[in-house]
């Protein structure tokens, strides 16, 4: 029975963190699809579209890290 219950609780850990890793890249690929849209419209702005996808890619990606650690803590 303990055991059980333990595999349930490994495998609902498993599931989170994979969906913890698809958030994380999806911020990752939002952060570079700002990126290059704003290159293309401001090629001479380089610290801008640098700090829009950093900026980008924190809001769609700390939440959900933040989160899911503090859970495991």
């Amino acid at each position: 029975m303990n055991s059980k219950v333990t595999r349930e609780v490994d495998m609902a850990d498993e599931r989170g963190f994979r969906k913890l890793i698809l958030l994380c890249i999806a911020g990752l690929v939002a952060g570079l699809v700002v990126t290059f849209i704003l290159r293309a419209i401001f090629p001479e702005a380089e610290i801008l579209y640098m700090t829009a996808g950093a900026a980008v890619t924190a809001v769609v990606a700390v939440p959900p890290l933040a989160r899911y650690f503090q859970k495991r803590m």
